[in-house]
């Protein structure tokens, strides 16, 4: 799901090709551990030729992660690669060739936590001290409760604004 931005051929021989390509890739994620979510991208090729004609293979000390742009996430320096003949196409019904390049990507724990459940217990805590205040200070209390619930309806909108409509819940 994507295109290619740039393709470059660095080799291009009857028995071996390489292309340096930068992609636009878009994929539908699982945020249900959200904020604490780990994510696994993974890079699909198939050949428009059957496995009789064409073969992927795996280049391990060719291939590598370039500078991977991700704002907010860690991108985990270890990947995994395969070549391998899909049992049957769809479309054609024959095996193809197929080559799978899959990495994983983490929000950090420290930005999770920070970002999304220090604010949530910091009105928790500003909307107990109400409880503290006497009973004579009804004009303080009612303050400390307004503070809380706004604070509550202004977390609420920032984290569902940084968040795509999802149809479930997150952690």
């Amino acid at each position: 799901n994507g295109r290619a931005t740039s393709r470059e051929v660095l080799l291009d021989t009857p028995q071996r090709k390489a292309y340096r390509m930068e992609l636009a890739l878009t994929d539908q994620i699982d945020l249900h551990r959200y904020p604490f979510d780990v994510q696994r991208l993974t890079i699909v090729l198939l050949s428009s030729r059957p496995g009789h004609e064409f073969h992927f293979a795996v280049d391990h000390a060719g291939t590598r992660v370039g500078n991977v742009r991700l704002q907010g996430w860690q991108v985990d320096p270890e990947w995994h690669a395969e070549a391998l003949m899909a049992p049957a196409d769809e479309f054609s019904g024959r095996p193809r060739p197929t080559y799978r390049f899959s990495i994983d990507v983490q929000r950090p724990l420290l930005a999770g936590f920070f970002k999304v459940l220090l604010p949530g217990l910091a009105i928790l805590l500003i909307g107990s001290l109400g409880l503290v205040v006497g009973p004579d200070e009804r004009m303080k209390r009612f303050d400390l409760f307004n503070a809380a619930f706004l604070g509550t309806v202004l977390f609420q909108l920032s984290l569902l604004s940084s968040l795509p409509p999802l149809s479930y819940l997150t952690f």
